[in-house]
């Protein structure tokens, strides 16, 4: 089983065992027929996927692995990447929350008024800058700093 069919197929479960759950709460069928069909889309596109791959031996722990999403076990390679840099993380930062936030307000004063659109488009922009320069600062660090466990003489 793909990936992407155990994706597809989780989201059919879901869809179905909601659609169980809203019956019994509300005993409405249109809201029911519609969580049906969210399950039956992904479902039927996931059945399809498994039914069509290509032929691959997987025990039925891996299958159902897959299935609930768990992930593989990571292999134990730590000593053979101990010494590469593999990737940097960016610092920590409050301005994408803040850039959301004001997107968000701007978007709500699409409906509320023109005040709410002002106030989050100004938010908006603030958190863009303040995310951009913070950016550039940490790209400013990792240039003076240089390659990893280079001295002064090697760079």
């Amino acid at each position: 089983m793909t990936d992407e069919a155990a994706v597809l197929l989780r989201i059919g479960i879901f869809g179905f065992v909601v659609a169980v759950v809203y019956w019994f709460i509300s005993y409405e069928p249109l809201g029911t027929l519609g969580f049906l069909v969210l399950g039956a889309g992904p479902a039927f596109a996931g059945s399809y996927l498994v039914r069509h791959q290509p032929w691959q031996l997987e025990s039925r722990w891996a299958a159902f692995r897959r299935l609930a999403g768990i992930p593989d076990r990571d292999p134990d390679v730590r000593a053979e990447l101990a010494d590469e840099d593999l990737g940097v993380l960016p610092q920590l930062t409050v301005w994408p929350f803040f850039l959301g936030l004001g997107v968000t307000t701007a978007l709500t004063g699409l409906v509320f008024g023109f005040w709410p659109l002002i106030v989050g488009l100004a938010m908006a922009a603030t958190g863009a800058a303040g995310w951009q320069s913070a950016v550039n600062r940490e790209q400013r660090q990792r240039q003076l700093a240089g390659p990893r466990g280079a001295g002064p003489d090697q760079r």
